[in-house]
């Protein structure tokens, strides 16, 4: 994520680095397979993002996001996982 304006605040934490997607920390299960997977830890990590800031999010991390001073805009840039 690229922080363009604004300030949002990043709520992290670890998750199945097998899992192809991100997981948002209040999203209910989506199919089979993610009913499967453990909740989210209870420990996290915060992060503030001011424009300028850059943040990486491997896949299957949980995470939340809040606008944190008025209107907030940034750009998410996804990479797929390589599955052999």
């Amino acid at each position: 994520t690229i922080q363009l304006s604004g300030e949002k605040e990043w709520e992290v934490c670890p998750g199945d680095n097998q899992t192809m997607d991100s997981r948002a920390l209040a999203d209910a299960p989506r199919n089979q397979f993610e009913q499967k997977l453990a909740p989210p830890p209870q420990e996290r990590t915060v992060h503030s993002l001011r424009p300028g800031s850059v943040l990486y999010l491997p896949p299957g991390h949980w995470h939340a996001v809040a606008a944190t001073k008025g209107s907030s805009v940034s750009v998410d840039l996804r990479v797929a996982n390589i599955i052999h």
